[in-house]
């Protein structure tokens, strides 16, 4: 098994992650903190501009994810990273946490610049 990564929560991420019931934080929390290479592999990637970011579900909520070694070498021109570090490349980057429902009906999603994310 291999070891877990470190990982990065954007400004955006942790408002809405303080949001969330005490009880889901601490599932979200664990699972997070305890991925590894081939768990963040695993997970979806979205289709269209945001390709770059891969989608976890975690109960009734929706993560948008990036691994920071596959990210670097194909879209690294494309979101222009403020934290971008070609010799650190083996962390996760959490940008956004919203529940699914509100996701799909609000179009949260589609209103975000990813190249101006604050960390």
């Amino acid at each position: 098994m291999s070891e877990t990564l470190p990982i990065i929560f954007t400004e955006n991420f942790k408002y809405n992650f303080n949001l969330l019931p005490e009880r889901d934080k601490k599932r979200i929390e664990y699972d997070l903190r305890h991925m590894n290479k081939h768990d963040i592999l695993r997970q979806g990637q979205l289709r269209g501009p945001y390709n770059y970011l891969r989608k976890m579900n975690n109960g009734d909520f929706r993560i948008f994810l990036a691994y920071c070694a596959e990210c670097y070498f194909k879209f690294k021109d494309i979101i222009k990273c403020l934290i971008c570090d070609g010799e650190d490349l083996e962390r996760i980057i959490a940008f956004f946490i919203y529940p699914r429902k509100k996701l799909y009906y609000s179009h949260k999603f589609k209103k975000v610049d990813i190249t101006k994310i604050k960390f």
